[in-house]
């Protein structure tokens, strides 16, 4: 049993319902649902009685809701409460992160971040996983953001979120958050996106493979800005990763649609040379909170990412 699990089951008892509490945590139902057998398993308790027209909570429900509530209002508090003990906290941290997510992400995170330890200095490296994640190895970086390309067994690495990639065009386009594309539309379209080994190139191109297509690829370029320029045109499309076009999304500026089957797993990786100085942990714990955040606010369908 988990802060989260505790979190995922006051949600649901609060909403009387698994698809809504789902739907404001931004989480697959089915992993939801997963979340509460295994809490129930644990307890060896049934916590809540399925319905047509939702759950409602069994007598060892309401018991666990009166203490679960407590203890998640405690650990919030204790969060703050030591938040405000460690302002004073200083230091230099070195953080590389892609580019692609600097823009609706991480530049937002770390200027909270900021706010909240005003004397802890922060170099900002961008790059690709590849990179980052030898700057890492070597030491040269503190932690860094990277996907699963070429993941290490020996890497010490969190996740962070899942997103989409996503098929992107001229914002008059009929492309839409709300409706998926197939792969075969998008092998349909003249598209503009990175060159090997890039993540992106990579993961769209298994994708496609799997699924007997291939690719009509009009212009390489590894700067997102620039592939964003491009599909934003209506001359081409783009393949880019959400957070890349989230920004110009939610201002207007572009369409875009989640590819179905197409995704990539975002995970934060610490310098395995030597214990992770005092203000790297409190950045990397600042970056997972974060990342949770940001995920629950974005504009994809629910469920669209569930394995």
């Amino acid at each position: 049993m988990d802060i989260r699990q505790l979190r995922t089951f006051v949600q649901v008892a609060e909403m009387r319902s698994i698809t809504r509490a789902a739907a404001a945590l931004h989480t697959a139902q089915p992993a939801l649902s997963r979340q509460l057998r295994l809490l129930e398993e644990e307890l060896g308790e049934t916590l809540f009685e399925r319905g047509e027209r939702g759950v409602t909570l069994t007598a060892a429900g309401e018991q666990l809701l009166h203490r679960a509530t407590s203890l998640v209002r405690d650990f919030d508090s204790l969060k703050t409460d030591l938040a405000r003990r460690s302002r004073a906290l200083s230091g230099h941290v070195r953080f590389g992160v892609p580019k692609s997510l600097m823009e609706s992400y991480v530049a937002p995170a770390v200027a909270e971040f900021h706010e909240t330890y005003p004397a802890i200095s922060m170099a900002l490296i961008e790059g690709t996983t590849l990179e980052l994640r030898e700057q890492v190895r070597m030491g040269a970086l503190d932690l860094a953001i990277v996907s699963d390309l070429d993941r290490s067994p020996s890497a010490r690495m969190q996740s962070l979120f899942r997103e989409p990639l996503v098929l992107a065009a001229h914002a008059a386009s009929k492309l839409r958050m709300s409706r998926p594309v197939s792969l075969r539309t998008v092998a349909e379209q003249v598209l503009v996106t990175a060159s090997r080994p890039n993540v992106i190139r990579l993961t769209l191109e298994d994708a496609l493979h799997r699924e007997g297509l291939a690719p009509r690829w009009g212009f390489e370029t590894n700067s997102h800005v620039a592939a964003r320029i491009l599909a934003s045109s209506g001359k081409v499309h783009a393949a880019l990763t959400y957070s890349a076009i989230a920004v110009e999304l939610k201002a207007g500026h572009i369409a875009a649609a989640p590819i179905q089957g197409a995704a990539i797993t975002w995970n934060i990786i610490v310098t395995p040379l030597r214990e992770l100085p005092r203000q790297a942990a409190v950045l990397r714990s600042f970056m997972i909170d974060a990342a949770a955040a940001w995920v629950k606010k974005q504009r994809w369908p629910s469920g669209l990412l569930a394995d």
